[in-house]
Order: structure tokens, then sequence, then C-alpha cells
């Protein structure tokens, strides 16, 4: 069986792996944080529990 899209959109999800709540989001509501000298990723703030979770965008 393959993986199939059901519905093409914007919003993500990913799970906090602190509080486990379900998040919802869209490519806008990521930041831009460093994490070495020149590499550089995305991430969220779980609303639940502050924790910073890093995304893909």
């Amino acid at each position: 069986m393959a993986v199939k899209v059901i519905r093409y959109g914007e919003k993500r999800r990913v799970i906090c792996n602190i509080c486990g709540s379900l998040l919802e989001y869209e490519k806008g509501d990521a930041e831009v944080v460093q994490t070495g000298m020149n590499d550089f990723s995305h991430e969220i703030v779980c609303p639940n529990c502050q924790e910073k979770i890093l995304v893909r965008v």
C-alpha cells in the first residue's frame, strides 16, 4: 500500500515531545533559528508547555 495525499494544503502537523500535544502550523508560524556557525533551522513554540520544537517548512 502506498502513501496517498488526501488533501493538499499549507498546514502541517507535529507532536510536541514534552506534553504530547498535536500542533498544527503554517510555514509563516515557524521562526528561523541559528543552530550552528552556518546552520539554520525552523522552530515553533508549543502553546501548551512553551517547548521549542524544530520543524520542517
